[in-house]
């Protein structure tokens, strides 16, 4: 019997699984839930939501992509908790709508390093998820950039507000690019705020102006309208 390996690392250490969405941002945006006050996991293939009476334990918030217990966290929670602080900014920022943020404003120290760990946390998620459904990928260079808290070369991120209330990811949409090379588009959504997480070594069609490009440092970062 093969082993099961953690993508990232590769290691056979007790595997756990990623949530596809960040546990706090699901308590942020959502509240409490329980079994008395339960929230509903729906598909674009399916009319009728399915019962969530916990973000932390429900499998279907979870990606099915092997990852070892220290990659979850140890390894990437710093990821983790740069998104946190950046989110936790654009919500208390939500009314005021700005179209540009200084990074400065947001984290303390450092900031440039703070927005390379908020790309490697979109990283991690489209890892999984790529993993997960079995997609012909590169995968070993997310693992990588995971692995020496590097941000990607090739994946860009245009964050903004929208004008509706979401809360989910959408599918992954493919390109085929000049020379075959493949790109993929796909969003993160908790409430208003929305994140559009692109990969390619080209112009994606019908994505949004980068925030986030890691080829340039900026402490000042565009923040987009959506629809």
């Amino acid at each position: 019997m093969t082993d099961i390996l953690c993508w990232i690392c590769g290691e056979t250490a007790p595997l756990s699984k990623e949530h596809l969405i960040k546990h706090s941002d699901l308590k942020t945006t959502l509240g409490l839930i329980s079994q008395q006050a339960p929230k509903y996991f729906h598909t674009l293939n399916e009319e009728e939501g399915k019962k969530i009476s916990s973000f932390k334990r429900s499998e279907l918030l979870r990606s099915e992509a092997p990852m070892c217990n220290k990659c979850n966290n140890d390894r990437t929670q710093k990821y983790d908790r740069s998104w946190q602080r950046l989110h936790s900014y654009l919500l208390i920022h939500q009314a005021k709508t700005p179209k540009v943020i200084d990074l400065n404003e947001v984290f303390s120290e450092e900031p440039l390093l703070h927005m390379d760990r908020v790309q490697l946390y979109f990283a991690k998620i489209f890892g999984c998820r790529l993993v997960s459904n079995s997609i012909h990928f590169p995968i070993h260079e997310l693992a990588e950039a995971l692995l020496h808290d590097k941000a990607h070369p090739n994946i860009y991120l245009s964050i903004g507000y929208s004008q509706i209330d979401l809360v989910g990811i959408s599918p992954l949409i493919n390109y085929t690019m000049p020379n075959n090379n493949e790109s993929f588009v796909w969003m993160y959504s908790i409430g208003h705020i929305q994140v559009q997480i692109g990969y390619s070594k080209f112009h994606i069609p019908n994505t949004k102006e980068a925030s986030y490009d890691p080829s340039k440092k900026v402490f000042q970062i565009s923040i987009q309208q959506f629809p």
